[in-house]
């Protein structure tokens, strides 16, 4: 910054040379502190968005939409991922396991997905265990039944009492995939 005016510049050359000593001390003082310089900073991130929630939701909801908008396949798979981790506590990596045990098939019926591209994740709903992966049919109807297995059971033994099929056809229960005997 050349200033022509000897006057202005005997007053602004020693302002300008202590801005300089400053930005170089400054400098130092940050790379020599640098845990204290980072912990401030996000002390300071925490308090702005604390004081301003609003307008900081408002910006990652934007974010976040323009980068799901711009990668649609990877905003889908962090979405997957994100639903494992949260709800079952699994990756997608014990999720691609289990799928490959089953041999890419419903747990239940033995059929690829019909309605999804993709199985489900079964889980017991008092303890939150994984159980198996099954295709939407199969894990709509547990729900319905409400993992009652009396239910289940009267409800296989009412469609073999009402089965349509000739004794020949008729699908023996120990034949079923996890069937038990009736009582």
């Amino acid at each position: 910054m050349a200033i022509r005016i000897n006057l202005l510049n005997r007053e602004i050359a020693p302002v300008l040379k202590k801005r300089e000593w400053f930005r170089k001390y400054s400098k130092k003082w940050r790379l020599d502190n640098l845990e204290k310089v980072r912990e401030q900073g996000r002390a300071a991130a925490v308090r702005w968005r604390a004081s301003n929630a609003e307008q900081h939701r408002q910006e990652v909801k934007s974010s976040d939409y323009d980068w799901a908008k711009r990668y649609p396949d990877r905003a889908k798979l962090k979405g997957r991922r994100r639903h494992l981790r949260d709800k079952y506590g699994m990756s997608i990596q014990d999720y691609d396991r289990m799928l490959q045990a089953q041999g890419g098939l419903c747990k239940i019926c033995q059929e690829p997905p019909r309605i999804r591209s993709f199985l489900v994740v079964d889980h017991c709903h008092k303890s939150g265990k994984v159980r198996a992966l099954l295709c939407q049919p199969c894990n709509i109807a547990l729900g319905y039944f409400q993992d009652n297995i009396p239910r289940v059971l009267a409800a296989a033994a009412y469609l073999q009492e009402h089965s349509e099929a000739t004794p020949d056809e008729a699908v023996p229960q120990a034949e079923a995939p996890g069937a038990t005997e009736l009582p």
